[in-house]
């Protein structure tokens, strides 16, 4: 009973809201009959479309677009300036991301004339939201930094703390988490200041889940009560849905399915009532998987089904990939494997058509740079143009009489150097035919270069396509394990390590040649050593435990050893020297990933037990393909470019690599990055 009265509190505040901002909006819409075509009648304009930012109305373009036009006619810049700003913001709610960004960008070219900084910020934050939401994260983080620097010669709190916000968010993004919380702690911070509930218990939310992808699920579940009873109090019925599936999912990952099922039931009590389908339909999702774990497949069975019809109604596209995931799952371990065979298909369908939306999506984000640099360098080519007019008109005198002696001299010089060739020709005979020879080696090592690159070429779209199809291939015919033979199985599992070799070697020879032909996209900039190499570390533990070997990591200390570095780069040096580490490693010995800080370089050491290098291997460790004479000690395969990929990315990172013997047999391989 409590519960329906809550609600009924709930609706009945939000109608007295709505109501409240129609009446305001009423009140702006009658004063337009009362103003002439004056900038007082724009302002008016522009105060409506402030009102109407969070109302869906098909009549707000219509004010946007007569404050333009009136903007316009009467030659008000600034008034224009805030009209594109709403233009913008209206398109952007529309989803046309790249006409809002365009629209946004001319609304900040204008604005800058007036320096209302305020403004300007303004323009910041929503441009940089666009390219959040276009996955432009470097550029989006510079426009939210922008827009801070502005809050804070301001001292807007509030406007401060979201700035906070979105900067958090973009490290989250970029897989920077424990920058990602600092971010959110001192949103945090202020608004508790502010005592904005609302704010605060957003706050709470994002640094729990912050903490989620750390694996950090205490932490989490802390920040996420917290967030919980927040919402309680503000009444804030849908964000109680979704901190009690928060909460779920810790218990989760921690493999408490019971206590995981617990929340899970109460988040879908709340959302019941609410009738979303979307957030239905994740949360049958989320019991399915739940019941699946606690062997109830009757349960499970029951929620996946409606999760996918829901899913299937509503608009989420990812939930209804990951009902048949779980549904196939779930097949498999009811025995039903021509089932569990058809769900993988729909899953596999549905991520392709994802992915292919993505890459759709990565090109139109190309295109609209493309076109936002030409319309940049257009005004800028306009602006060079009229200078050089100026500077001709003014000084077309001596133009002239400067065209007047260079000509004598040129004509001077054209005499000399006719002379001085047929005074050389009968000695160029044999350089003319050495040239004509060199211009034909020339031409067929073009040749012969092209024929390299349209073998790259197949190597990287042409091959990967099929090894892929194969892995896919091979994994739908394992969840028919139980009717294979012994013999089949085998098979089955040669075929899959062949595959993922081939992909790895691929891998690597696409990673050299884009070392080779200088394409590397290096972005220098602070990197948290100590993430990537427990990451690392934590990517290989199978293959560790396969070979019954200990990585142990140790670290000098606790305080932050960051280097400036290029953080894919970086991660891509440790895993292939730990790769090889555990590849020559013998079957029960340990291998040592030492961390330390000398001067101003990071020193990191990668230590094993296995035979070490000879002599002759220490001449060619870091060429190309080069495949050492000791052989990995559990049948791996070394395709003799994980060192040679080690050294030029070290090297391009201005850092040092080098091999030493170890004092207890072995191999250790030391790399220095700069420290930041």
């Amino acid at each position: 009973m409590r519960r329906y009265i809550l609600l009924l509190l709930l609706t009945t505040t939000s109608s007295f809201l709505v109501l409240a901002q129609n009446t305001q909006l009423d009140s702006l819409v009658s004063l337009l009959n009362l103003k002439s075509t004056t900038k007082k009648r724009v302002i008016l304009l522009n105060e409506i479309n402030h009102a109407y930012l969070d109302i869906s109305d098909s009549s707000k373009l219509n004010f946007i677009k007569e404050a333009i036009a009136l903007s316009k006619k009467i030659d008000y810049n600034e008034g224009l300036g805030t009209s594109y700003f709403y233009l913008g913001k209206h398109l952007f709610n529309k989803e046309a991301y790249d006409s809002a960004l365009s629209i946004q960008l001319l609304s900040l070219s204008i604005r800058n004339q007036f320096k209302n900084n305020n403004h300007i910020a303004d323009n910041y934050m929503n441009i940089g939201l666009i390219h959040e939401y276009q996955s432009n994260y470097d550029v989006a983080l510079d426009y939210f930094l922008k827009a801070l620097k502005i809050r804070k010669d301001k001292n807007d709190k509030l406007a401060i703390s979201e700035c906070f916000n979105k900067i958090a968010i973009i490290h989250k993004y970029i897989g920077n988490y424990n920058k990602s919380i600092e971010y959110f702690l001192l949103s945090l911070e202020i608004r508790v200041g502010l005592k904005n509930e609302e704010k605060i218990a957003n706050s709470l939310t994002s640094i729990g889940a912050t903490y989620n992808l750390l694996g950090e699920y205490e932490k989490a579940r802390e920040y996420f009560s917290k967030s919980l009873n927040n919402k309680l109090i503000i009444e804030d019925k849908e964000g109680v849905s979704n901190e009690y599936n928060n909460i779920g999912i810790t218990y989760f990952f921690e493999q408490n399915y019971n206590k995981a099922l617990e929340y899970y039931l109460k988040s879908f009590e709340v959302r019941k009532i609410l009738k979303n389908k979307d957030s239905l339909s994740s949360s049958h999702l989320y019991l399915g998987k739940a019941y699946l774990k606690l062997g109830l497949y009757n349960k499970s069975e029951e929620h996946l089904q409606k999760a996918l019809t829901l899913s299937k109604e509503g608009s989420d596209n990812k939930n209804q990939m990951l009902s048949y995931s779980t549904m196939a799952e779930l097949n498999k371990k009811q025995g039903y494997f021509e089932k569990a065979v058809v769900n993988m298909e729909n899953y596999l369908e549905i991520n392709k058509t994802i992915n292919t939306n993505k890459q759709n999506g990565k090109i139109s984000q190309m295109q609209t740079k493309y076109d936002i640099n030409k319309k940049e360098n257009e005004i800028a080519l306009l602006q060079k143009e009229n200078e050089i007019i100026r500077i001709i008109e003014d000084n077309n005198s001596l133009i002239n009489n400067t065209f007047i002696i260079a000509t004598i001299i040129i004509s001077i010089l054209i005499f000399t150097i006719v002379r001085s060739y047929w005074d050389d020709l009968s000695n160029n005979k044999s350089l003319k035919k050495q040239k004509t020879e060199i211009e034909k080696q020339n031409i067929r090592l073009r040749e012969l270069i092209n024929e390299k690159e349209h073998l790259m070429h197949i190597l990287a779209h042409d091959l990967r396509s099929p090894l892929n199809q194969i892995e896919g291939l091979v994994k739908i015919i394992s969840f028919e394990n139980e009717l294979l033979s012994d013999q089949q199985l085998e098979s089955i599992k040669m075929i899959n390590r062949s595959t993922l070799h081939s992909k790895e070697l691929l891998s690597k020879i696409l990673s050299v040649r884009s070392i080779d032909s200088a394409k590397l996209n290096l972005k220098m900039e602070e990197v948290d050593i100590k993430c990537i190499i427990s990451d690392v570390v934590k990517g290989f533990e199978i293959a560790a435990n396969n070979k019954n070997i200990k990585v142990k990591i140790k670290i000098q200390d606790d305080e932050s050893l960051t280097v400036m570095a290029d953080k894919n780069y970086t991660h891509q040096v440790i895993d292939n020297l730990i790769s090889n580490a555990i590849k020559f490693s013998p079957l029960n010995h340990k291998i040592d990933v030492s961390l330390n800080r000398i001067d101003n370089k990071i020193r990191i050491e990668v230590i094993d037990q296995g035979p070490g290098i000879t002599e002759k291997d220490k001449e060619v460790l870091f060429d190309k393909y080069q495949k050492l004479s000791t052989q990995p000690t559990g049948g791996e395969i070394s395709t003799g470019l994980g060192l040679s990929i080690v050294k030029k990315y070290v090297d391009i990172m201005n850092g040092k690599v080098w091999y030493e013997d170890n004092t207890n047999k072995g191999a250790k391989f030391i790399v220095e990055l700069n420290k930041a």
